[in-house]
């Protein structure tokens, strides 16, 4: 799931093959299908959508990539070629901060580093491999556009350098690292589990990520030992920075979590999203798919969470890396859910 600049519209990526475009109403106060980009020939596995460019990035599990540029003339999406060169399913993707190259993991155990090649007129790749054991399972960028945070399935979180020289300026050192080959293994972080989330803080100096050992873990920059939270809750598949210090985690559990961090993690609380929860109900709830049969009712009827399947994604809504004011979550269960965190990190159980 990824957002436009404005955020009036959201692409989903989808099982059926398509990424799906809605629009908001302000009238209705509904989002409504406008466009579905059909090219893929397996299940979408990531999408994004790049703020200053307006263009959207799309991977699949069928090893292709593409670029779509909307044509306002003929009112259509259209695809630019991407020379991925992967022998396995894609898995991920995410645009660079400055929007010029972006990030596909794939199974193929490799992250390909994507950016447009004038003279051939299409996007072309740059593999980064080694050490890399096993299947990317997430990725993100650092707010430099230098740098790249990589979470495996080899038990291992990684930062690279993704430095093109071709198309950007010499990087300066950082606490990450002095030295930015393309390609330079800058730090290397070996956990009990698959690595399922990534994410840098605002200024980049921490990485936060969690692990499918339900654990939390946040490093600073320069710094060889994360410090860990050891948590009871499933494990988490997307992190996101709300605040300097603060960290909104969602996954399995179907509903988004608040740390603290400091010298050490400390759980804030988490949002249940139902009016029947302590914390009250999401008052902003958007439903992407509102036809559910009888037993997706029944089954919403069962769970304490707003979501009824495992949270998949989280986006920004409102705000920015560091400073949201409101995020989106999408899950297994077809939903789409707006959470006006300013409001409801007040109103957090334990």
């Amino acid at each position: 799931m990824a957002m436009n600049a404005d955020c009036t519209q959201m692409v989903l990526g989808c099982a059926d093959y398509t990424a799906q475009i809605y629009e908001f109403n302000s009238r209705s106060k509904s989002w409504a299908k406008i466009h579905s980009l059909e090219k893929h020939t397996g299940r979408i596995t990531g999408v994004d959508w790049a703020s200053q460019t307006g263009k959207i990035v799309t991977v699949s599990s069928d090893r292709n990539a593409y670029v779509w540029q909307f044509n306002q003339s003929k009112n259509v999406w259209e695809p630019e070629l991407v020379l991925l060169r992967l022998s396995r399913a894609a898995t991920c993707v995410k645009w660079s901060p400055k929007m010029d190259k972006f990030a596909v993991g794939s199974s193929a155990r490799l992250v390909t580093i994507c950016y447009w090649e004038g003279q051939q007129k299409c996007w072309v790749s740059k593999h980064i491999k080694k050490p890399i054991k096993s299947t990317i399972s997430c990725l993100d960028w650092h707010p430099n556009n230098y740098m790249i945070a990589v979470g495996s399935t080899d038990m291992t979180c990684r930062v690279f350098s993704a430095y093109i020289k071709d198309i950007e300026s010499k990087p300066e050192a950082n606490s990450w690292g002095s030295k930015l080959p393309f390609g330079f293994l800058l730090s290397e972080f070996n956990v009990n589990g698959w690595v399922s989330a990534v994410s840098f803080s605002g200024d980049g100096e921490q990485l936060a990520f969690a692990c499918h050992d339900s654990t939390l873990q946040v490093v600073q920059g320069g710094n060889p030992e994360p410090i860990v939270f050891y948590g009871n809750s499933a494990p988490f598949t997307g992190l996101e920075w709300s605040s300097g210090n603060q960290v909104v985690a969602v996954g399995h559990d179907r509903c988004p979590f608040e740390f603290v961090v400091g010298g050490q993690i400390q759980y804030a609380g988490k949002h249940l999203g139902k009016a029947g929860g302590s914390g009250g109900g999401v008052g902003n709830a958007m439903r992407s798919f509102q036809n559910m049969d009888l037993r997706r009712q029944s089954a919403a009827s069962e769970v304490k969470t707003a979501h009824i399947s495992p949270i998949n994604d989280i986006c920004i809504m409102d705000g920015e890396k560091g400073n949201v004011n409101a995020f989106m979550t999408s899950g297994g269960d077809g939903l789409v859910y707006m959470w006006n965190w300013n409001n409801m990190k007040t109103q957090l159980e334990q």
